[in-house]
């Protein structure tokens, strides 16, 4: 039988961990903390009776607009694009499900989940599950709030080759009259400079990814024009309707 002191003391280390355990839910709410008011989002919940992409039955995930294209943020597996072209968003916001099911076959349906009025009036936010590319863009608001304006952005990823397949990690590239960074959300603290741009992909995967144990397969850069903290933002212009957005789907996680 364990004395009171010892329970107290199993009790104050083991209640930490599970403070920190972040639910889908939480992440899904954190996503769309860190998107709105600048993007349109919405927290949605995904049937998948047959445990599809070894999911539960129940997905929590945001659907989100950017560039003129619909994103999906699942917590367990991270974005990914979901539109085939740009400029269709009202289309493909009517049309989800065989969008979600190109992702997973297995996925039946979907609910909305009424919104809770979230905003971005935090500026500061925990580390985002599976959520480079949210959080890249997110940084890329921040920078601009301190004063900070890129002569050019984008959310540039790279795609290495892992243990278990391809794996893409997205982080924020911007250049200011001080030079080129690159801005990695798994190291917040300063941005690394970096000699090559968005002309030079290869030469600024190798410097962001000169510590991967894996061979660099491919990098993809989405460009970010104007300025995200303006209304509407995301809003496709006319010179993007009917533009490919590629054969594959683009995962970050």
């Amino acid at each position: 039988m364990k004395s009171p002191l010892l329970s107290l003391i199993l009790l104050l280390l083991l209640t930490p961990f599970a403070v920190a355990r972040t639910s889908d839910g939480d992440s899904v709410a954190q996503a769309r903390a860190m998107l709105e008011p600048y993007v349109w989002s919405q927290a949605i919940i995904i049937r998948n009776p047959r445990r599809a992409g070894n999911l539960p039955t129940r997905v929590q995930a945001a659907v989100f607009s950017f560039q003129g294209v619909l994103w999906l943020y699942i917590p367990s597996e991270g974005t990914r694009s979901l539109s085939h072209r740009r400029g269709r968003l009202d289309i493909d916001r009517a049309n989800l499900l065989p969008l979600l099911q190109e992702i997973h076959s297995g996925f039946a349906g979907y609910e909305v989940v009424p919104s809770s009025g979230l905003g971005a009036e935090t500026k500061a936010f925990p580390k985002l599950r599976n959520g480079c590319f949210i959080e890249s863009l997110h940084a890329l608001v921040r920078l601009m709030d301190q004063g900070v304006t890129p002569s050019e952005a984008g959310l540039f990823t790279v795609y290495v080759q892992g243990p278990k397949g391809p794996q893409g990690h997205t982080g924020l590239y911007y250049q200011t009259s001080a030079g080129r960074f690159f801005w990695d959300p798994d190291r917040p603290e300063a941005p690394l400079r970096v000699g090559g741009g968005l002309n030079d992909r290869d030469q600024m995967a190798r410097e962001v990814r000169s510590d991967a144990r894996w061979d660099i397969l491919r990098t993809h850069v989405i460009p970010v024009e104007g300025d995200p903290r303006q209304p509407a933002w995301d809003r496709p212009v006319a010179r993007a309707e009917g533009v490919t957005v590629g054969l594959e789907r683009f995962r970050f996680s």
